[in-house]
């Protein structure tokens, strides 16, 4: 599967992780598809540490982390 079917997949299936996929795209745009077929190659998912107080446009690259 590419990012882009994972995106897809999650966002169709609905709930608080499709919520944060669509966060992140909105931040990200099709830079967000390489992390998420990394973390789904891993069996991991995306999580959005808040703890930094440098953001952009919410999100920052290094506060995204695979769990």
């Amino acid at each position: 599967m590419t990012g882009e079917e994972i995106f897809d997949k999650y966002v169709n299936e609905g709930g608080e992780y499709a919520q944060l996929l669509l966060t992140l795209h909105i931040s990200l745009g099709d830079q967000l598809f390489p992390i998420l077929k990394k973390a789904e190659d891993q069996g991991k998912k995306l999580e959005v540490n808040q703890d930094d107080e440098l953001l952009i446009d919410g999100i920052v690259m290094s506060d995204i982390s695979l769990v």
